[in-house]
């Protein structure tokens, strides 16, 4: 995949994670259950992938093998609970700041962070220092979103 289609797919990715944020929070508003909304969240979520697994193995033929799990690291298997953690941020609070407010947020909590990952080579990203340019971008994320959340 091209850079320029990578991000592409990421902006569009961005823009379906504001549908499911409202979707999510509908959906725990009719059943007023947290843990059966995030489940039913997650599990749907996992029916896609698996999905997408079968389509995987049957086009490109790839099987994985034992030695290759175990070389992943072990917090490499964390990404699942933090989805989770994420489809509970969207219960407790994307209702009351509104889906623009809620996802500069999340942009901006996420950029800001990005740029830690960065800095270190954190979690299997490769290093890129922080420069002054990728700060002041953090801290107009900031500032766009106090703006909004006014």
């Amino acid at each position: 995949m091209s850079k320029m289609l990578a991000m592409l797919y990421a902006a569009f990715a961005g823009g379906l994670a504001n549908v499911q944020v409202g979707a999510d929070l509908r959906l725990f508003r009719g059943l007023q259950n947290p843990a059966l909304t995030g489940v039913i969240i997650l599990s749907t979520g996992l029916a896609v992938a698996v999905m997408a697994l079968l389509v995987w193995w049957a086009v490109a033929g790839v099987q994985v093998h034992t030695n290759q799990i175990a070389a992943i690291p072990w917090w490499a298997w964390l990404g699942g609970a933090l989805q989770g953690l994420t489809v509970l941020a969207v219960f407790l609070t994307a209702g009351q700041t509104g889906a623009a407010v809620f996802s500069a947020l999340t942009v901006t909590g996420g950029a800001v962070f990005s740029l830690l990952l960065d800095q270190f080579g954190a979690v299997g990203f490769e290093q890129h220092s922080i420069t002054w340019s990728r700060a002041a971008g953090a801290a107009m994320l900031i500032g766009g979103t106090m703006l909004m959340a006014l």
